[in-house]
């Protein structure tokens, strides 16, 4: 079981595309899943976003940087701090 989890939707504001991530935690390690709707790709790191970024860039190389702007991920990292 992960120690901590969490789901949501990331959008590219210059592409209309959406991708839906799943951020879960393991010890010291951080695994995100991210599906198009059509793919769905696993990236891994020490840290949520190195996890992130591992995952959008393969499944999305073109739009990775549009996605890991989204505001969505200020929140998302408030709630990851608090969930620990």
């Amino acid at each position: 079981m992960s120690d901590t989890s969490v789901q949501f939707r990331l959008r590219a504001s210059d592409h209309a595309s959406d991708i839906d991530v799943r951020l879960e935690s393991f010890k010291e390690r951080w695994v995100a899943t991210v599906s198009n709707g059509h793919r769905v790709e696993t990236g891994l790191g020490q840290k949520a976003r190195s996890a992130l970024t591992a995952a959008v860039q393969t499944l999305e190389p073109r739009a990775a940087a549009a996605f890991l702007a989204d505001p969505e991920l200020f929140g998302v990292s408030w709630r990851i701090l608090q969930a620990r």
